[in-house]
């Protein structure tokens, strides 16, 4: 994930140059969207899923999450 990634838009955009599916999950109490990002796996083992947030317009965790 590049260092360039600082906001919601910007995820958005390397998520769709990146040909990541994205879905609106819902939104916050902010009117902010809730988003999943589908990120390919290997047919070896069982799917996971990784949940994270952020607080206001930070994606830290985020970015962490799809680090892994």
């Amino acid at each position: 994930m590049p260092l360039s990634v600082r906001d919601e838009p910007g995820l958005l955009a390397f998520c769709e140059a990146n040909a990541l599916t994205t879905r609106v999950l819902g939104s916050t109490l902010f009117g902010r969207a809730i988003h999943m990002i589908d990120l390919p796996g290997t047919d070896d083992g069982p799917p996971i899923l990784i949940t994270s947030g952020s607080h206001a317009t930070e994606p830290a965790g985020v970015i962490a999450a799809l680090e892994l």
